[in-house]
Order: C-alpha cells, then sequence, then structure tokens
C-alpha cells in the first residue's frame, strides 16, 4: 500500500473525501495497512532472524527452521514479539505514508499541471522512510530482541516490558537506536525505490491501460 487511492478499497470509513485526504487519515490508513502485512508475514521474519543469529547448523532449511520452532516451542513462538513489531511497525508505515503524500500534495500545489519527476519522488520516499524509521527503530529493536530470546548466549526477556527496561539498563536511552545506521542504509533506499517503481506502475495502468 503506498497511496491513499490504493488504501481507498479498505479505508473508506477513514478517508471521508478522496479528493481532500488528511493527513490523519493518510496516517491512520497507513498504519492499519502496516499492521495487516506485518501480521500476515511474521512467522517469516522470526524464522529469518532465528536462521540469521542462531549457530551454524542449527537450522538446515526454512521449513526445517518452521518445524523446528513449532516442535520445541508451540505454534505462538513463531509470533513471538508481534505486538512489539506492530507497535513499531503502526507508526512506522503511518508516518511514512503521512509524509509522503503531504510532501507529494505540497509539491502538486507548488507546481499545478505537473508530476514529480523520478529523483523528486526517490527524495520524497527518501524522507518520508527516514521520518518512519526515526519514530518506530527503537520498537523494531525491541522486536528483534525478544524473536531472539532464549537462544544460546542471548537474554530470556518476559514480553515487550522487560525487554524495554533492559535495554535501558544496560545501553540507556540511546541503546534504543543501535544499528539504525544499517537500517537506514538498508531502508531507505529500498523505501524510495519501492515509491517511485509504484508511481511508475500506477501511471502505466492508468495512461496505457486506461483503467
Amino acid at each position: 500500500f503506498k497511496d491513499e487511492d490504493v488504501l481507498l478499497c479498505c479505508c473508506t470509513q477513514i478517508i471521508a473525501d478522496p479528493s481532500d485526504v488528511k493527513i490523519y487519515e493518510r496516517l491512520l490508513s497507513g498504519s492499519l495497512a502496516g499492521m495487516m502485512a506485518q501480521t500476515a508475514i511474521y512467522p517469516m521474519e522470526v524464522v529469518k532472524t532465528r536462521m540469521a543469529i542462531s549457530p551454524p547448523g542449527t537450522y538446515s532449511s526454512i521449513t526445517g527452521c518452521f518445524s523446528k520452532i513449532i516442535q520445541n516451542e508451540g505454534l505462538g513462538a513463531l509470533y513471538k514479539g508481534l505486538g512489539a513489531s506492530n507497535m513499531g511497525i503502526i507508526p512506522y508505515a503511518g508516518v511514512d505514508l503521512a509524509v509522503y503524500g503531504t510532501v507529494k500534495d505540497r509539491w502538486i500545489a507548488q507546481n499545478p499541471n505537473k508530476k514529480p519527476a523520478w529523483y523528486e519522488t526517490l527524495a520524497m520516499g527518501a524522507f518520508s522512510s527516514f521520518c518512519g524509521q526515526i519514530v518506530a527503530y527503537p520498537l523494531q529493536l525491541v522486536r528483534t530482541k525478544l524473536q531472539s530470546s532464549g537462544l544460546p548466549g542471548k537474554p530470556v526477556f518476559n514480553g515487550i516490558g522487560d525487554c524495554t527496561a533492559h535495554v535501558m539498563k544496560e545501553e540507556g536511552a540511546l541503546g534504543f537506536y543501535r544499528g539504525i545506521g544499517p537500517n537506514f542504509a538498508k531502508g531507505i533506499p529500498a523505501v524510495a525505490i519501492g515509491y517511485v517503481a509504484y508511481e511508475k506502475a500506477r501511471d502505466f495502468f492508468t495512461n496505457v491501460l486506461k483503467i
């Protein structure tokens, strides 16, 4: 989900006037879309994290990792940290969409009858992703720690509050932003390119296929 016209199909009760979308409507729409997407793919996030941080040979394959987690820890382990993850993705997706849509609308207002060039869309997407990550990264860090909780050499956390208190005690407030540099390096270009691809695809289907 990238823009209010796509979200309209599932958010008709949120967006009162599609021709004049308010920033809070973008914020809420992006948050809901992000939460639904994150919940759907979350078991794969857990498997990815486990395979990345476990000693070599712990898991033989993706399906093997799934089976081992379910067998040893139960089905609920595939959703360990989902609360923290959704608490992170809700502000991230909401801020990302709200900032992008607002910046784009202001650009169009200042440049009537024109569309942003691809590099301008790229810059808008990069800025919106930066803002979203600043808001949401602490909860993403807590999510990752919860996903690895109890693994060899890793501390055991009893929920979001316990993990948050541990980070604050051991590392201080700046500890919640440890590793944000690589996250910027990965996430900002990915989101920015995604917005460019989305805008180009929408123009193609709208103008070429006339839909």
